[in-house]
């Protein structure tokens, strides 16, 4: 059966990887795509998603501009830019050339309608079907949830690529960059929810990896979605490997390998979560989880734990 989903995004290198992945999967049908701020502003998240739409032959799913701030002016956005630039580059998609002829339609495929206000429709229009995949600040979705508190119950299923569930931050001491940018958001989406959700957190990503030989492998064939994979991941990989020393396991591309295939998740647990929003800048934005149940509060979050890497590699294989 065919998974209906609205993808919220803030389009990075990660980001637009995984928007590949979706929409040239036979499973998956996207209706829209939210963008938030985050890795850049939202207007070049926008153009982002724009361009890799046209880039792969997608344009026909509608891209809906939301939030340019978090819910309050956070202490944390200067560093969360310098963060991000030294990741994705300075546009977001590795400052590479454009890899097809034509200027992207952005006037077309960008809609007027505002993110959290098209989330509410859709949500309402196709109730209990849809999965709200969030792979940047959760913002878009708790303003959704504040103008509509009745959407809480009519998602299928939410999965949230953020935090760091055992508080090995990175972008503080404990803050993974999604919740970091937006405390606030996070807490509302967090506490709110009420249909199953996951969350893929950044220390679960970075629990494996396929190597780089393995990568260089299945970016070798001279494909137009390939080419214009190396072109814009290149200088996010070259500093995974020299700098960070990290295997290719971007964020935002596993978290959607999940979504379309399960099983990629090989371990869980269900805990209550929520998110700090102090003032302090050293935990302002940690996610905190009762791995014991402490609280003794309603388990809201299904955690995942492990993750396949060959069922990764298997699916980005058979799709891309």
């Amino acid at each position: 059966m065919t998974k209906k989903l609205i993808i919220d995004c803030d389009t990075g290198v990660d980001d637009a990887q995984a928007l590949i992945l979706a929409a040239l999967s036979d499973n998956v049908e996207i209706l829209a795509i939210t963008c938030t701020f985050g890795n850049n502003s939202v207007s070049q998240a926008a153009k982002n998603t724009v361009r890799v739409l046209h880039e792969i032959d997608c344009c026909h799913i509608p891209v809906y501009v939301g939030c340019e701030k978090p819910l309050k002016n956070d202490i944390m956005m200067d560093r969360i830019r310098s963060n991000a630039a030294a990741h994705h580059g300075l546009d977001g998609l590795g400052d590479a050339p454009h890899a097809t002829m034509g200027s992207p339609p952005y006037d077309t495929v960008i809609r007027s309608e505002k993110a959290a206000t098209a989330i509410c429709r859709l949500i309402q229009e196709h109730p209990g079907e849809i999965t709200f995949v969030a792979l940047g600040p959760l913002t878009n979705l708790a303003i959704a949830f504040r103008l509509d508190s009745s959407i809480v119950d009519l998602f299928k299923e939410i999965v949230i690529m953020g935090g760091a569930i055992h508080s090995k931050g990175n972008v503080t001491v404990v803050g993974e960059f999604n919740t970091t940018a937006d405390p606030e958001a996070a807490a509302i989406v967090i506490e709110d929810v009420v249909c199953p959700t996951y969350l893929f957190s950044w220390e679960t990503v970075k629990l494996n990896g396929a190597t780089w030989e393995w990568h260089s492998h299945w970016l070798s064939r001279d494909t137009k979605v390939i080419k214009f994979l190396r072109e814009i991941t290149a200088h996010s990989n070259n500093r995974c490997k020299m700098v960070a020393n990290r295997l290719f396991s971007p964020a935002d591309l596993v978290t959607m390998a999940f979504v379309i295939d399960s099983s990629i998740s090989t371990k869980e647990s269900v805990h209550h979560c929520f998110v700090n929003c102090d003032s302090n800048p050293h935990t302002r934005g940690q996610l905190i989880v009762d791995w014991r149940d402490h609280l003794n509060k309603k388990k809201n979050i299904t955690v995942c734990l492990d993750w396949s890497v060959d069922r990764f590699k298997e699916l980005l294989t058979k799709v891309i």
